[in-house]
Order: C-alpha cells, then sequence, then structure tokens
C-alpha cells in the first residue's frame, strides 16, 4: 500500500502505443475521474448512465474502442456482446485491487436452487459441480429471487457440491475476453483470485514499482523495486489496554459468527463493544472526531453506531481511496475469517487458503486508508486477540524487511 501502484499504472497506460485499450476497474467512481484526468491523451470514458444502464454506455464505449474507466460492480454482468468487442479491441484490463471471485449466497436463494434441482430444471456436474440449466425456458418459475438465480446459473457461475454449498464463482469466460489483466494489489497470493486464476491455468508475472528521476512511478521487475522505507514500529501504535482487549481475547471473537451469537443473545456483547470504541475516542486517545474512524462488519453498524462515531465509520473492506487520509486514531473491531463455502469449495480443488494472510490483508488494506499513507503516525485499538497479533507480526517483517534493505 502507498507504493505508488496506482501511478505506475498511470505511466504505464500514458507510455503504451496509440492503439493500446484499457479497461481501469477500481472499486470507487473516483479513482476512475482520476485515471481520466491523469491520462488526457488516452481519452478515457468515465461509464455515466445511457438509457438508464451503464452497461448500456459500457456497450456504446467498447464499439467505439474508446478507453474505459468504471467500478468492478459492473464486470460480473459483461454481456457477450461487450465481450465480443472487448476481445476485437485486445483490451487490457487493470483491475485496482483484486476482486472478489466468489459470492456466498442467501437461504433464499439457495431454496431457490433447490426447488430447480428437485424439479430437474437443472443438472450439477459430478466432477465439476458445475450447475446448468436443462430447461432454458424455465417456464412457471417465478419472483426476483427466483428469476435472478435462474440468470446466475444461466451465465454458469453457480457451483453446488457436498449436498449443500451452493457458492457464486466469477465466470472465467469474461476475464478470457481480455488480451492482458494487470491486477494492482498487496499480498496477492493471500487473496481467493489467485487460487481462482491457477484453477483456470493463468500465469503470473510479479511486478514491483519504482521512482524514476523525474519522480514518476513505474512498474518494473519485482527484483528492482524500490524497497520498503518506513518504519512501522514508529508510525502503528496498537492500543494496550487490558481491560478494552479482554472482549477480543478468544481466538474467534469478533468474527462475524460471534456478533451473530452476540446478537441472539441480546447484544450485550455488542453493546460492550461500542462503548470501548466511544471509549477510544473520548477518553484514551481524546481526538478530535474528525480524527478518528472505525469500522464493523455493515450489518451490525447501526447497532453499535451513535450520533459522535456514524459520519467516522469506513467499512473494513475499503481499499483503493484516499478520502479517510485525516484520520489518526482508528478502531477496527472485526476479525476477519473467509467464508467456510468459499474455503471449503477451493479446499475441494486442491487450494487450501491462507485465512492468517487473508485477515491480514485486508486489515492493513483498511489501515492504509488513514494518514500512515501521507508517514504520518496512527493510533489504533484492535481488540482481537488475533488481528492484533497478525499486524504486530507484520510490523516486525516489514521493519526487517526495511532494516535490510538500508
Amino acid at each position: 500500500m502507498g507504493s505508488g501502484k496506482t501511478s505506475a499504472a498511470i505511466t504505464y497506460i500514458n507510455r503504451s502505443t496509440p492503439d493500446s485499450h484499457f479497461v481501469f476497474l477500481s472499486p470507487y467512481v473516483d479513482e476512475g475521474k482520476r485515471i481520466a484526468a491523469a491520462c488526457p491523451e488516452r481519452n478515457f470514458a468515465v461509464l455515466e448512465k445511457r438509457r438508464g444502464s451503464k452497461l448500456n454506455d459500457l456497450r456504446y464505449q467498447v464499439r467505439q474502442h474508446r478507453n474505459i474507466a468504471s467500478t468492478h460492480a459492473l464486470l460480473e454482468r459483461y454481456t457477450p456482446d461487450i465481450l465480443e468487442g472487448i476481445s476485437a479491441g485486445k483490451y487490457t484490463l487493470i483491475l485496482d485491487e483484486a476482486y472478489a471471485v466468489t459470492k456466498t449466497v442467501t437461504a433464499t436463494q439457495k431454496s431457490d436452487f433447490q426447488c430447480l434441482l428437485d424439479n430437474g430444471a437443472v443438472r450439477v456436474d459430478p466432477k465439476t459441480h458445475h450447475a446448468t440449466l436443462i430447461d432454458e425456458r424455465c417456464e412457471g418459475y417465478s419472483g426476483t429471487s427466483m428469476r435472478d438465480m435462474i440468470e446466475r446459473v444461466r451465465a454458469g457461475s453457480i457451483y453446488y457440491f457436498q449436498g449443500k454449498v451452493l457458492i457464486w464463482i466469477f465466470p472465467v469466460h469474461i476475464l478470457q475476453a481480455f488480451e492482458d489483466i494487470i491486477v494492482l494489489t498487496y499480498m496477492f497470493e493471500a487473496q481467493t483470485l489467485y487460487p481462482y486464476l491457477k484453477l483456470h491455468g493463468y500465469q503470473f508475472d510479479y511486478w514491483g514499482t519504482r521512482k524514476s528521476a523525474d519522480g514518476t512511478y513505474e512498474f518494473c521487475p519485482a527484483d528492482i523495486a524500490d524497497p520498503p522505507n518506513v518504519d512501522l514500529h514508529r508510525l502503528i501504535t496498537p492500543l494496550e489496554h487490558e481491560k478494552m482487549n479482554a472482549i477480543g481475547i478468544p481466538t474467534k471473537a469478533l468474527c462475524a459468527n460471534w456478533y451473530d451469537g452476540e446478537r441472539r443473545k441480546g447484544g450485550d456483547g455488542i453493546v460492550k463493544l461500542a462503548r470501548h470504541i466511544r471509549n477510544a475516542l473520548k477518553n484514551v486517545y481524546e481526538c478530535s472526531a474528525k480524527e478518528f474512524m472505525w469500522t464493523t462488519y455493515q450489518r451490525f453498524r447501526e447497532e453499535m453506531q451513535d450520533k459522535n462515531i456514524k459520519p467516522h465509520f469506513v467499512p473494513c473492506n475499503a481499499r483503493a481511496s484516499n478520502q479517510w487520509r485525516n484520520k489518526r486514531y482508528l478502531a477496527y473491531c472485526v476479525n476477519i475469517y473467509e467464508h467456510p463455502d468459499a474455503a471449503d469449495y477451493f479446499k475441494m480443488l486442491g487450494y487450501s487458503l491462507d485465512v492468517d494472510k487473508l485477515a491480514l490483508s485486508e486489515m492493513v488494506q483498511w489501515i492504509w486508508r488513514s494518514a500512515i499513507r501521507d508517514g504520518k503516525e496512527i493510533w489504533i485499538y484492535i481488540p482481537s486477540s488475533r488481528m492484533r497479533g497478525l499486524l504486530e507480526d507484520w510490523i516486525k517483517e516489514v521493519s526487517a524487511a526495511s532494516n535490510a534493505a538500508a
């Protein structure tokens, strides 16, 4: 984080041949606008609604062979005619941060799929676990949720295994339409995109970044990239407070299931954690609320916030944004684990996810939304003993690498 990946991508785009075509995707619209402004000669189209849909604008811009800046959210909806234009234009896909290639489904969606399966409208390949439609027309099925499930099966993105696990997997044919793919991220091998691409036969070149003589960042082979030059021991101070950290001592405390369990028991643990967040802001750090940011899982946010901290919530999966770079006091109140359905899927195919690396990558990406990206000190409350330990070990590892390179 903060090593100039996006800036290097801008240099790469600006130095590419005039007939090169790019689709740049970020989690946030503003990053697309940044790319368009930084590459004026490349005539980027930042997608807007055309006839009520950004997908229609994408379709139009691809036909014009325009360079395109958009968000991750649209990628899974690329239609065959759009993909045909992307393939013909030999587009390069630049993903700003790794893409979520798995999604778990709701209880309603599972019920819808089971209905289709029981009625013989879909079949599941016993080797690949891939679900396909037998009855393409699927007449007699109604309801928004059911029709959505039918469309997902039709798109080839639903897998079913062990008689119970239903999971959405990103349709690989969308990626196969691109000439090249560049992923701008940190700890790539900790993310589900890594085993997903390996399963589909992709090979990788690892790049780093370096600062050139004119001050711009550029891509380079990883072995000659600029080494880390940060003193993380000085910049990051985790809160050591026995009483406030006690809530996170159990290994699974503050994971999503912990929150669900506390909610079922009446929510006392969630209320206590919320008090700790306010205590960190008002009494421990005694900081201005404008310098404070905090997080929990999105669905528990309402239960934990009040008018003082509500404006300063930052989603725990936030990345690729600079809008919180004034924040110097943080509260990270989650304990990240990959959903077991996704973990089971990759394990079944021979790839075991490293849940600790995954958790660490999510956490440090969130931390790097703060003032640390400008080299300023930050103070952080991490009640989960597991997450705090992962951060402390990572600080030691990066500091050792930085000292070795000095």
